[in-house]
């Protein structure tokens, strides 16, 4: 069994997708801000333990013959089933990530000193 660090706050980093979008049309994917949920008692050690990261994606593209193409797309990364469990709900660990189908990604990347067996 490998160790993997356990996610706080902070740990969750969005990036975006590639340039094809809604209906067809080719441009540009942007995060706005990631939003952790996270447990109010458990901490690594400071900061708190997140069980559940979410991130929306705008784009703005163009589709030949029409006028702008806007849409979002909202990536919600949930905690897999592991050893460690508070009030029976799972954590994020190092390395889980969540894709939608335009390639917009949520990845964690933990560093926090508590590790868990998986």
């Amino acid at each position: 069994m490998a160790l993997k660090a356990l996610a706080v706050v902070g740990d969750t980093s969005a990036t975006a997708g590639g340039p094809a979008g809604p209906d067809g049309s080719a441009g540009a994917w942007t995060p706005r801000t990631v939003s952790e949920s996270s447990y109010t008692q458990m901490t690594n050690h400071g900061p708190k333990v997140i069980f559940e990261a979410e991130c929306t994606f705008d784009y703005l593209g163009t589709k030949t013959n029409t006028n702008d193409t806007v849409g979002d797309s909202t990536v919600t990364l949930t905690a897999s089933s592991s050893v460690l469990r508070v009030d029976g709900g799972d954590v994020l660990l190092d390395g889980d990530t969540a894709q939608d189908s335009w390639g917009n990604t949520l990845t964690v990347s933990a560093s926090a000193p508590a590790q868990v067996k998986v």
